[in-house]
């Protein structure tokens, strides 16, 4: 995927000192990504990478764009569950198919 067809940006964009994300911290997230869509206005497709950003999903239901999920490529996910780390590549593929037009459905 090109860099300079993608933004890059947590769901959850500040940091409030642990790892947990407690609901109210996501609703609020999605609703900061909610703000940056509406900056974006040739945005098609969102990838939320990873459980956490996953988790914002019904959140951005109804934004209109093609919401895609993908595993985290950290480290702890290669450990952990290597197929699904070796199956990124072709999850992302997906969002480019969807950007070269040559999706169907």
């Amino acid at each position: 995927m090109p860099r300079k067809l993608t933004v890059s940006w947590n769901v959850i964009p500040w940091w409030n000192n642990t790892l947990r994300v407690t609901k109210q911290e996501l609703r609020e997230g999605a609703e900061a990504v909610r703000e940056l869509i509406g900056l974006l206005p040739n945005l098609c497709a969102v990838v939320m990478v990873g459980q956490k950003a996953a988790a914002a999903r019904p959140y951005l239901e109804d934004t209109g764009l093609r919401l895609f999920t993908s595993d985290h490529p950290s480290p702890k996910v290669r450990a952990r569950w290597p197929d699904r780390w070796k199956a990124i590549p072709e999850q992302w593929a997906k969002v480019r198919t969807l950007l070269d037009g040559s999706e169907t459905e």
